[in-house]
């Protein structure tokens, strides 16, 4: 439960091994890339019930700070 003004961390584990050089790849979006996508429900504070689907795409910017950007088409809310 998350009140107003508050935020939440996602994380993950890839399920499968990936070689280094395909890490620093997708850490630049070079030939691969890191999507992150799913869906959050939630009651606001009138007790309506909403969805939302996103999906993202992140890359790490030359000092690693990593950088997400949503992918047109694939995000929207109800």
């Amino acid at each position: 439960m998350l009140g107003a003004g508050q935020n939440a961390t996602l994380s993950a584990i890839i399920d499968e091994f990936v070689a280094d050089i395909d890490v620093e790849n997708i850490k630049r979006g070079h030939d691969h890339s890191l999507y992150f996508y799913g869906i959050v429900s939630y009651e606001d504070i009138f007790g309506q019930k909403h969805t939302t689907k996103f999906c993202q795409s992140i890359i790490w910017l030359p000092n690693g700070t990593p950088f997400g950007y949503y992918i047109p088409g694939y995000n929207d809310a109800d």
